[in-house]
């Protein structure tokens, strides 16, 4: 199941997050990113402030603009953590049950649903994968 979105190391599948990117965009993070995790910790930072209403392109000029460098903080350890761990984090807070996770909860705490299904697309995450009945 989780395997729609991760790679072979549980960490998220680089690849597959870059499909919306355009093909220039694509080649110049493939070449200068060794992994997803700075990538994913923009995304989380974009869908967890209501100011930034295109969270994935930010993460794409962030990382043009400062290649291997997330957005720091609790996103970098959100990003960092196994795909299925995230998900999981994801899936409780449609559910609207808290997290034991403070980094989740400083980040994405009290975010909208509307955000947390952002982040969620973002991410490349099929609605049936978050058991989502919307």
């Amino acid at each position: 199941m989780v395997a729609e979105v991760s790679n072979a190391e549980k960490g998220w599948d680089f690849e597959r997050l870059l499909s919306r990117a355009s093909e220039k965009q694509r080649l110049v993070l493939a070449k200068q990113e060794k992994a997803a995790v700075p990538f994913v910790s923009w995304l989380i930072h974009g869908a967890a402030n209501l100011r930034i209403q295109n969270p994935y392109s930010l993460a794409i000029a962030k990382l043009v603009e400062t290649p291997r460098t997330g957005a720091g903080g609790a996103s970098d350890r959100l990003a960092a953590l196994p795909t299925d761990r995230l998900i999981s984090l994801l899936i409780q807070r449609m559910a609207l049950s808290p997290s034991t996770n403070k980094d989740w909860e400083s980040v994405m705490g009290k975010a909208s649903l509307e955000r947390v299904r952002l982040l969620a697309d973002t991410l490349n995450i099929p609605l049936d994968l978050l058991e989502v009945d919307r």
